[in-house]
């Protein structure tokens, strides 16, 4: 029994980290392929400009030739 919960205690630990820096404010680290999709989602709803103080774009130009189409998001107002 000892062992199936050290066992639970170790799979679930992501989880508990996750909630341990959502209790406290601070921030979670991320792997470059998590950061990238979260980056992604601000890159799907730019129109016009992208804003990288490192001048590092690489993100944004792979998910341009991933989507030449893409026009930003756009809302509209009846």
């Amino acid at each position: 029994m000892r062992a199936h919960n050290e066992r639970i205690n170790e799979l679930a630990k992501p989880i508990t980290d996750i909630v341990t820096h959502v209790d406290n404010g601070t921030a979670f680290p991320l792997a470059d392929g998590e950061m990238d999709f979260h980056n992604s989602f601000q890159l799907r709803s730019s129109v016009r400009h992208i804003i990288c103080p490192l001048q590092v774009f690489a993100l944004a130009k792979r998910f341009m030739a991933d989507n030449p189409g893409h026009k930003g998001r756009r809302i509209k107002f009846n």
